[in-house]
Parts: structure tokens; C-alpha cells; sequence
């Protein structure tokens, strides 16, 4: 307890990876009480006893899912095929293409379309730029019109990329949570023509 879940997967043949999970939807709200203490929420707005609380930061309802590109071997063309996750992000070409200082071009899927509807926006770091939470180096970047995105990786290591798309509640909703939130991950190596000699993360 008290440590996030991991698992061990034995890759048995050459290729490119994608390694995909989703977190079961919840509610979740940043509130501030009348002691000027945060506190975090995870449960239905309504069921929170508002009578300490200063000021509410946000509400919603959230939905996500995540995936790590990683190739073994010779890569193929898995990176570039969708999951079916109900909002994803797809790269432009394989990770083991990207070197330090490309620009990395991807579009976000809703349901499998480019997400075209306004609001979109995306996240990206290397792992190790901070330990500071959602600390990112391009950090919250609205997405172009047609759900793509680019921004360029500036150094070798594990990369990050989240995008994030949400609108009001519905009507049977509103008391229950302000926003409908729905986050999309992609994680990927970027590696020098030698390999990482200095990576950003421990293990």
C-alpha cells in the first residue's frame, strides 16, 4: 500500500510496444477552507460539506487513459496505429526517429476523429525537468484547430506528452461537479545516435 501499482511484462519478440492503461472515471475538487488549508476531493461535489470551505479551485469529472511507446529490436508501424482509447494522442512517426532538437508533430484523436471541438490543450517534459507536480516545459500549449500539436524535444530521455479536453457539466451534473475533463498520455524515449549516456530517470 501506499505505492503505485507496476507490473512486468516479458517482451518475447522484436517490435515496436504500446503499453496502454486508463483510470476508472471519478470525481475530483480542489477546495480551500475558511484556515486557508487545500484539500483534494474525490468525491461527488454535493456530498462535500461546504460550510469550511473558502473557495473551490476547480471540479470535474475526469476520464483518462495512457500509453508507452518502446521498441525492441527492429521498430514497426504499431507507434502509428490507434488503440481505440476514446481520447488519444498519435505521434508522426516511430519515437526511435526523434533525436534531440526535433519537433515532434502528433494529433489528438476523440473517438477516433482529430478532436476539432475549441478548448484542447497539451502538456510535455522530459522526465527529471522538475520534481515539481505537473511542472511542465511546454505547459498547457492550445491545440491547433484540426487536434494537432508539435513542440520540440531539447534533449535526450523519457518525454511526456498529455493532452486535455473537457466542457460544463451537463445539466444532471451541476451539482455534482463543475467541468467533464478528459486527459490523454503518451510516453516515449528519445535517444541519441549512441543511446542515452545520460538519462533523466533512475533506476
Amino acid at each position: 500500500e501506499g505505492h503505485f501499482p507496476y507490473f512486468r511484462y516479458e517482451c518475447t519478440k522484436e517490435g515496436t510496444y504500446r503499453l496502454a492503461s486508463s483510470v476508472p472515471t471519478g470525481f475530483y475538487t480542489i477546495y480551500r477552507d475558511k484556515e486557508e488549508n487545500w484539500h483534494h476531493y474525490v468525491k461527488p461535489l454535493d456530498t462535500l460539506d461546504q460550510s469550511g470551505v473558502e473557495k473551490i479551485l476547480i471540479s470535474l469529472r475526469y476520464w483518462e487513459w495512457t500509453k508507452a511507446l518502446m521498441t525492441v529490436g527492429n521498430p514497426d508501424d504499431n507507434a502509428l496505429k490507434p488503440l481505440g482509447q476514446e481520447l488519444e494522442i498519435i505521434l508522426d512517426k516511430n519515437p526511435v526517429e526523434y533525436r534531440p532538437g526535433d519537433t515532434v508533430n502528433f494529433t489528438v484523436l476523440h473517438k477516433g476523429k482529430p478532436l476539432t471541438e475549441p478548448g484542447g490543450t497539451f502538456y510535455a517534459q522530459d522526465q527529471g525537468h522538475s520534481t515539481g507536480f505537473d511542472d511542465f516545459i511546454y505547459d498547457k500549449v492550445p491545440l491547433n484547430e484540426d487536434g494537432t500539436g508539435s513542440f520540440e524535444v531539447n534533449c535526450e530521455g523519457v518525454w511526456h506528452l498529455k493532452a486535455q479536453w473537457g466542457y460544463p457539466a451537463p445539466k444532471e451534473y451541476e451539482d455534482k461537479c463543475w467541468i467533464f475533463a478528459f486527459v490523454a498520455s503518451v510516453t516515449f524515449e528519445v535517444n541519441t545516435d549512441e543511446g542515452v549516456k545520460n538519462p533523466s530517470y533512475n533506476l
